[in-house]
């Protein structure tokens, strides 16, 4: 089984657009507006992952906590950030958000790791996630042990997917037991591996 997991590689060459397997499934990898070599960036993996769930909601449907989608087109959804100040983002502390509506997606891309109070989890699904509804996040690797330990042993986390750089720099899926050694900023820069979350409300 592991040789089918090693077989999700991040593809890259001047000709076709980078992609990457997971769960066998082929994803386009995002391109960064940043950087000119998509692979340096764990947004290049991140963004597909979650825009493939997007894709089943409606736009009204569905909360972000943290602004990461919006500097990459999307704009219409509803997002909360503490401190970043930007367009159609709303400066509120997550833990104190309990809005009437609740929403059918909440999504978190490389955010919750630099909550500092509270479960942010278990409020999001207690406060602001409808019935039946789905919380879908990354957090990278080794930035935060302390949470990771706290969500890694969360029974309530329905499923939990691994995606780690390997030495020449390229992305695939892996198990949890290689991503334990790993270790954030190195060796490449920011995230060197992502664990992938996904939670419902019953």
């Amino acid at each position: 089984m592991k040789k089918e997991l090693i077989k999700g590689l991040y593809y890259y060459n001047k000709i076709t657009k980078p992609y990457f397997y997971f769960n066998t499934q082929k994803l386009e990898c995002q391109q960064n507006p940043i950087q000119t070599c998509p692979e340096m960036n764990e947004r290049a993996i991140e963004i597909p992952l979650i825009k493939q769930l997007m894709a089943y909601y409606e736009t009204h449907e569905i909360l972000e906590v943290g602004n990461v989608l919006k500097r990459f087109g999307f704009k219409e959804h509803k997002v909360i950030d503490l401190n970043e100040k930007a367009e159609g983002v709303e400066n509120i502390d997550i833990m104190k958000f309990k809005p009437k509506q609740k929403f059918s997606l909440i999504i978190s891309i490389s955010t919750l790791e630099h909550i500092e109070t509270g479960n942010t989890l278990k409020h999001l699904k207690e406060n602001c996630l409808s019935d039946n509804g789905l919380i879908a996040f990354t957090i990278p690797v080794g930035f935060n042990l302390e949470l990771e330990k706290q969500i890694l042993f969360d029974k309530s986390i329905k499923k939990w997917f691994f995606v780690r750089r390997n030495k020449l720099n390229r992305w695939y899926q892996v198990f949890q037991s290689d991503i334990n050694r790993i270790k954030y900023n190195y060796p490449f820069a920011n995230a060197n591996a992502i664990i992938f979350g996904v939670t419902q409300k019953q």
